[in-house]
């Protein structure tokens, strides 16, 4: 199915994240998955709906929030291509969803299956397998060389993906000191951030913000607490209907949160066509 659209789903997945992707041509992708709190099970999501397989299946980062589910996932839902971040790191004690996501990586160096890849920071998919989608894995330069290697959220995956004229960021849970290690042109005037670490003060860079401005941010959190930028970010995309407000017309809702609900949020070539609560 071409729709022409791409269409993300953040789900509310209470403090982790979750966003579910159909691309133009019909082929999807999960990033990240959490069913540990929240109102949404995405591995139940997609059973509901028919959804079988997933093209892509992408992981930020190992942390419980970002891969709670992981076991649920592999054995109900086809996976035909598993990108990860990079890092190494161990839970303690080790868990069940933790154990599939490592079994899973370390099954494919023995694997014979074609469909199933691995790909780290820094590879470009074209978007001709995309319905012209260009998706584009950000690290900082060289991540093996951090200040703090073992900073797993400064290690996240940080995904870009460019349809048209739409340029959107989905960054894991990447602190103040590893955006300071992203340049500045892989980042510029962003159509929509999901924010980094659930829009928490520590993943708020407002140096590379100022870089992407993004006129819509999405973040996925459970209940506010007194570390959220919330208002951070809204203080940031409002200079975008300062005009608006200047001729007397209501101010666009440009921050979004998955606290209570999922959002869906439909580009077309163009630009954001509507994000809705559902």
């Amino acid at each position: 199915m071409n729709s022409g659209k791409l269409i993300l789903y953040f789900l509310s997945v209470g403090n982790g994240h979750s966003t579910y992707i159909q691309f133009p041509n019909g082929q999807n992708a999960l990033i990240d998955i959490n069913t540990y709190s929240g109102k949404h099970n995405p591995v139940q999501l997609m059973k509901n709906v028919g959804i079988k397989s997933l093209d892509y299946l992408i992981i930020t980062h190992p942390h419980r929030d970002h891969i709670s589910g992981f076991a649920e996932l592999v054995k109900n839902i086809a996976i035909r291509s598993f990108t990860w971040s990079p890092v190494d790191f161990t839970p303690d004690p080790i868990y069940d969803d933790w154990q599939a996501y490592e079994n899973l990586k370390a099954s494919l160096r023995y694997s014979t299956r074609s469909i199933i890849e691995h790909t780290i920071g820094g590879t470009f998919l074209n978007g001709l397998l995309y319905g012209g989608v260009n998706v584009t894995y950000i690290l900082p330069p060289n991540h093996t060389l951090l200040a703090d290697a073992d900073n797993v959220n400064d290690r996240s995956l940080i995904i870009r993906l460019t349809y048209g004229n739409n340029k959107i960021l989905i960054c894991g849970d990447t602190e103040e000191t590893g955006w300071q290690k992203i340049p500045n042109y892989k980042i510029k005037d962003i159509t929509l951030l999901l924010a980094s670490h659930h829009g928490n003060n520590s993943g708020y860079c407002l140096e590379k913000l100022n870089m992407m401005s993004p006129k819509y941010v999405v973040i996925s959190a459970g209940e506010k607490t007194e570390a959220d930028a919330d208002n951070k970010y809204r203080y940031l995309t409002s200079k975008w209907d300062n005009l608006r407000v200047l001729l007397g017309s209501a101010p666009t809702k440009r921050v979004f949160t998955t606290r209570t609900t999922a959002l869906e949020a439909i580009f077309n070539s163009q630009g954001l066509e509507s994000i809705r609560e559902t």
